[in-house]
This record gives structure tokens, C-alpha cells and sequence, in this order.
């Protein structure tokens, strides 16, 4: 099978290169893995030998990939194969990186260069020399003390400032001058940088002090650009600095808690708002409901209305005309009987009251009749005050208590003496 062909000629293709179409003719029928073989000379078996070495070397390495079945999944593994070693597939994907060149950089990789670092390393035996060191010469001293100030490199000024210093006794004339303004100005520029050093450390301790943050924050790097290139902090200003990074790192804690408790109370007030509008909205949704309810009974209503507005005004027609008819039959009683004031007045009342319910459905003629006999009615204040009728003498005629219309019957006591009824 091709696949049991691959397996028999894997290990001489990993170890001579060779193709594995050269090596199939050479499977022997014993299904045997294709053995190396010997080399026919030892001068061939020693170039061999210092090609592979060679190669170990170089670090001819190679990264192989294999997938292994897990019930239903595929597994990816990864491994590292080194020359004479063998393949490493003990290790994890997470536990690669790449490097800057797009290179894999495996375990096996990692230890193989910390090896060969650690080979590098190692101090190679020199023959003892003794260095004979010359005497300085003044004008170059001179040079690098001005070069030193002007890069503002601090700890190298001191240096050569010290290295001049010492070189005074043995200067003259002109020298001696040239060197002398070079170690004035370097402790002019040196004692420039103690005292910017000074205010820097001061500020730092009152902002430490005061609890002002940001100017921590902000003096801390410039602390630390100047220390590059000056001496190292005195014991003093290093505790400075630790108590500057430890209220720095409080500062930042601080600050993480407060914008948690910021971004919590803004969640909260969204929440609240969320519920707030989701309350108006179900306000709204409640008042337009209401107000559809509303104009749909509205609407019902004057459909009700329309549909019982012929009904009402044929009932109001009819009604008008039943007052009409009473106020017709009240005239007609009033004009053909003789009744008494109190019976008349009753009629007028009834008579107005049907005029009323009536309306404008009365002709004018009986209009001016409801008024003619409305003011023609005696009024009630009127009848209470009427006098008594004056008794008759006896000189006049008698006539019968018949014979008066509209008035009651009077008793005379005269008439009871001479016993008339």
C-alpha cells in the first residue's frame, strides 16, 4: 500500500533527504524498513559524519503537524523534530509564539537556543597581556568634558571633571588654563542639574504630601529620565521614589474603584431611566388606549343618535302637536264657560304651560290668545286682597243669588229676619 510504502522509507528520507519515488524501487519484499547503507570508504563515512554535525549545527530543525481522532473531533498536535533526537509532540499550541521574522518558536526551539546561548557564554581562555595605559592627554580630556555637558550626560561629567581634577598638578601655561575653564564648567552645569534634581525630589515629596496624584503621576518620569544619566538616588530620594510609586499604584487603584462605581451608578441611572420610560410608555400606550375607547364611544353614541334622531323628533313633533290641541281645547273652554276665578285662573296656568310645550308650532292668532287671556287672568295676590260684596238694602229689589254671575252665594241676616232662603 502507498501508505505502508511511506512508513517503511520514513526513516532514511528524514536522514539522507532522499525522494521517496528513488526509494520505492528499493523496498526489499519482506515489508522491512529501507535501512542506511554503510559507507563503502571511511573517508565517505567521515564527510557524512561532518555533514550531519554540521547541520546539528546549524539547527536543521523541522515542525511536523498530525491530527489525532477524539471520538467525533479531529485533534491538531504539533511537534518539533531535531537531527538524531527524534520528533517532541509533548508540548501545547498556547506554549508557541512567533517571533518578529514570522518564525514558530516551539519549547524544543526555546531550550535548543538557551543550550547553544549558554555554549556561547562560556569564557574562552585569553594569553595574560598587561595594558599599558598612557598618559591622558589634555586636550582630548578637555573635548570630552564640553561633549559631556553639552549631551547633558551628568555621572560622565563627574567623571571626567574628577579625571581633571587630578590632572591639574601636572598641567602649565595654557593648559592648565583650558582645563581649569572646562572643570568650571562642568560644576557650573553640575551643580545646575543637583539643584533641578533637588526641586524635582522636593515636588515630588509635597505632591506625595498633599495627595496631589496628577502631579505624581507626572513627576515620577522626569525623576526617573533624570537618574539615567546622573549618579544613583541617595537612600533618601529612593525612599522618595518607592513612597511616589506606591501612592501612584494606590492613586490608580482608586481611581479603577471610582470609575467601577461611576460605570455602576451610570448603569443604574440607564436602568432606572429604561424603567422610567418604559412607565411613560406604558402611560402612553394606556392613555391612547383610552382615548380610542373614548372616540369609539363617541363614535357609537352619535351613530345612536343619528339612528334615534328621527324617532326623538317625530316623539317631539308629536308631543308639540297633543300641547297644541290642549291649548286649542283651553280656549275653547275658556270662551264658551262661565267659571269661577279660581277655575279660571287654573285654566290660564294650564294654558300657558301647553302654550310652552307647544313652541312655535302655535299659529300667531293663537299666540295673541294665550296672551289676551294670560293678562286677562286675575293674579293670585290680587284675588286673596278682593273686598267683600256690600250687603243690599231693602228699598232695592231682590233678586236671586242666580242672577250673579261669577260670584258666591252671600247670606244676608236681613234676609234670614224676614225669612227668605
Amino acid at each position: 500500500m502507498p501508505q505502508a510504502a511511506l512508513a517503511l522509507t520514513e526513516d532514511r528520507r528524514r536522514c539522507t533527504g532522499e525522494p521517496h519515488q528513488a526509494l520505492h524501487a528499493l523496498l526489499p519484499d519482506t515489508d522491512q524498513p529501507l535501512t542506511i547503507p554503510a559507507a563503502r570508504h571511511p573517508e565517505q563515512a567521515q564527510l557524512e559524519a561532518a555533514v550531519f554535525l554540521a547541520c546539528c549545527e546549524i539547527g536543521s530543525l523541522v515542525h511536523r503537524v498530525k491530527f489525532v481522532s477524539e471520538g467525533n473531533q479531529r485533534v491538531m498536535m504539533l511537534g518539533t523534530e531535531l537531527p538524531h533526537v527524534g520528533t517532541d509532540w509533548d508540548f501545547e499550541l498556547a506554549d508557541c509564539t512567533v517571533d518578529e521574522h514570522g518564525r514558530l518558536i516551539t519549547p524544543v526551539v526555546t531550550c535548543l537556543e538557551a543550550t547553544r546561548a549558554a555554549k556561547a557564554q562560556t569564557p574562552v581562555p585569553q594569553p595574560r597581556t598587561e595594558k599599558t595605559e598612557g598618559p591622558v592627554q589634555i586636550g582630548a580630556l578637555t573635548r570630552l568634558i564640553y561633549h559631556a555637558v553639552h549631551k547633558q550626560e551628568t555621572d560622565a561629567a563627574r567623571q571626567l571633571r574628577d579625571t581633571a581634577r587630578l590632572q591639574l598638578p601636572r598641567c602649565e601655561g595654557q593648559a592648565l588654563e583650558h582645563l581649569q575653564r572646562a572643570i568650571d564648567h562642568a560644576n557650573d552645569w553640575i551643580h545646575q542639574q543637583d539643584r533641578a534634581r533637588r526641586r524635582l525630589f522636593n515636588r515630588l515629596d509635597e505632591a506625595i504630601r498633599y495627595g496631589h496624584d496628577r502631579n505624581v503621576s507626572t513627576l515620577i518620569p522626569q525623576v526617573r529620565k533624570h537618574l539615567l544619566g546622573d549618579a544613583a538616588a541617595t537612600p533618601q530620594e529612593a525612599a522618595t521614589l518607592q513612597a511616589a510609586d506606591a501612592f501612584l499604584e494606590e492613586a490608580l487603584r482608586r481611581a479603577a474603584r471610582e470609575r467601577r462605581a461611576a460605570k455602576e451608578l451610570r448603569a443604574a441611572e440607564a436602568r432606572t431611566q429604561e424603567a422610567r420610560q418604559a412607565a411613560a410608555e406604558e402611560e402612553r400606550r394606556a392613555r391612547r388606549a383610552a382615548a380610542r375607547e373614548e372616540r369609539r364611544t363617541r363614535r357609537e353614541a352619535e351613530a345612536q343618535e343619528r339612528e334615534n334622531q328621527p324617532v326623538t323628533q317625530a316623539l317631539g313633533r308629536k308631543a308639540r302637536n297633543k300641547a297644541r290641541g290642549r291649548v286649542q281645547s283651553i280656549t275653547g273652554r275658556l270662551r264658551r264657560e262661565a267659571l269661577s276665578t279660581e277655575q279660571l285662573q287654573e285654566l290660564v296656568e294650564e294654558l300657558v304651560v301647553a302654550a310652552k310645550e307647544a313652541g312655535d308650532i302655535l299659529s300667531p292668532a293663537e299666540q295673541n290668545k294665550v296672551k289676551e287671556w294670560a293678562e286677562r287672568s286675575p293674579s293670585p295676590q290680587k284675588s286673596r286682597t278682593r273686598p267683600k260684596p256690600r250687603p243690599r238694602s231693602r228699598s232695592r229689589s231682590r233678586t236671586s243669588s242666580r242672577a250673579l254671575p261669577r260670584c258666591r252665594r252671600i247670606s244676608c241676616p236681613l234676609r234670614r229676619l224676614s225669612g227668605e232662603p
